[in-house]
């Protein structure tokens, strides 16, 4: 069954399709490289919630239903000196979280500008890829906890950019999806599922229902 016969647009209630999000929801989209509030981490392709940096919970099923409450304004830059390693606690030595230029917390940035930056060169990083990492921001609460905790997810490239592939959709083309349908993504539930032919955590994304109004309200609080 496709998305689009679940969710037609005229199906979608008004109320979902207007209305103002949090400053809680929009700042924790848009937060730093530094940012030690609520995340929730995909490491080793499992859900962790991390609150100040400890691992709180985590949840092993390979997909987590969430309503997204806000994204950052474009797509995050970060750059770590040396070798990254999966799941090591390391600061990046540079980031930008607009993608434009570096933030003004940074203390040694790579370059004034990010397009012009060495670290945004093909072969900067291993093989062919560059050494500064692309990702998305977006804030997030769960589909059992809508008024409840706001957390920051993290989506990195090969979750965010990329073709759709049926129902399963980099982040990238899931919104074009909706937009393209008049569907806004903060009026539905989204699933965050984990691509089984990956070597390393891909999340795909896809709609499984419009939120009610009791949602809604809540979620805009």
């Amino acid at each position: 069954m496709s998305n689009v016969a679940v969710f037609n647009p005229s199906k979608l209630p008004a109320f979902a399709r207007t209305g103002e999000l949090s400053d809680v929801a929009k700042a924790l989209a848009g937060g730093g490289a530094g940012n030690a509030g609520k995340r929730i981490s995909i490491k080793g392709g499992v859900w962790r919630m991390v609150v100040g940096g400890e691992e709180v919970s985590k949840n092993e099923d390979r997909a987590m239903n969430f309503v997204v409450l806000a994204t950052s304004k474009g797509v995050s830059r970060t750059y770590y000196e040396g070798k990254y390693e999966e799941g090591k606690d390391a600061k990046p030595a540079c980031w930008s979280a607009e993608g434009l230029v570096p933030n003004q917390e940074v203390l040694n940035p790579q370059s004034s500008s990010c397009a012009t930056c060495k670290q945004n060169i093909e072969g900067s990083g291993d093989g062919k890829s560059r050494a500064c990492r692309y990702s998305k921001r977006i804030a997030v609460a769960l589909e059992n906890d809508i008024g409840g905790n706001i957390y920051r997810l993290q989506v990195p490239a090969k979750s965010y950019f990329g073709r759709a592939d049926g129902e399963k959709m980099p982040l990238q083309a899931y919104g074009k999806f909706l937009s393209g349908h008049g569907l806004p993504i903060t009026g539905l539930v989204t699933e965050a599922r984990f691509d089984t032919s990956e070597a390393v955590p891909v999340m795909k994304f896809r709609a499984v229902r419009p939120l009610t109004r009791p949602e809604w309200e809540t979620a805009k609080v």
